[in-house]
């Protein structure tokens, strides 16, 4: 399968052959994860890693490319909205996005699928802490993804660096909340 191959590409730090093998495979077919993983390696790259910088615009370009094509193409699709909202998050002017854009897709994403467990953490993760309700709900939330053995991290793991992305997004701020706002305060 693409993706084994593209995390592969992606743990050697392979960034030009990755991007070709998933152009490659995004002309095989109109697949919205395809889009979703060669929008999230090129925002990585361009914010996280290291590369050779005279490939700056190449790679900014192909990201705004990607990005405009996929996103008419999936404007109702809560995973595309959550994964490019989350990605988003990163840099969005990349994107020619602002905050309130990418807020609003993973609001959508929520709106349009509210008992996704990755939905509702992008939600509770917005909330404002000092309201002792939303306090109790990102407490028990935040429980629920530290559970061991959680299908949800085996469901990101096959997602590669977007899903290894993710789950330490989730589980940086289920520690914060957890830390921040034990229990027995907030009973």
């Amino acid at each position: 399968m693409w993706q084994q191959k593209l995390k592969q590409l992606e743990d050697n730090k392979q960034w030009d052959t990755a991007i070709e093998f998933m152009e490659m495979t995004l002309k095989n077919r109109t697949d919205r994860d395809v889009y979703i993983a060669l929008i999230f390696l090129l925002m990585n790259l361009l914010v996280e890693e290291n590369f050779d910088i005279s490939k700056h615009d190449f790679y900014a370009e192909k990201l705004k490319h990607y990005f405009a094509q996929s996103y008419p193409l999936f404007l109702h699709d809560p995973e595309y909205l959550f994964c490019i909202g989350i990605t988003a998050v990163m840099s969005e002017w990349y994107l020619d996005l602002t905050q309130k854009d990418w807020e609003h897709m993973l609001q959508e994403a929520y709106r349009l699928a509210p008992n996704n467990i990755l939905y509702q953490w992008a939600y509770y993760s917005s909330l404002d802490l000092d309201i002792p309700d939303n306090k109790k709900i990102a407490h028990s939330y935040a429980q629920l993804i530290t559970e061991k053995n959680s299908k949800l991290f085996e469901e990101l793991h096959k997602r590669g660096a977007f899903g290894d992305y993710i789950e330490d997004c989730m589980i940086g701020w289920a520690k914060k909340v957890l830390d921040l706002h034990p229990y027995d305060d907030i009973q």
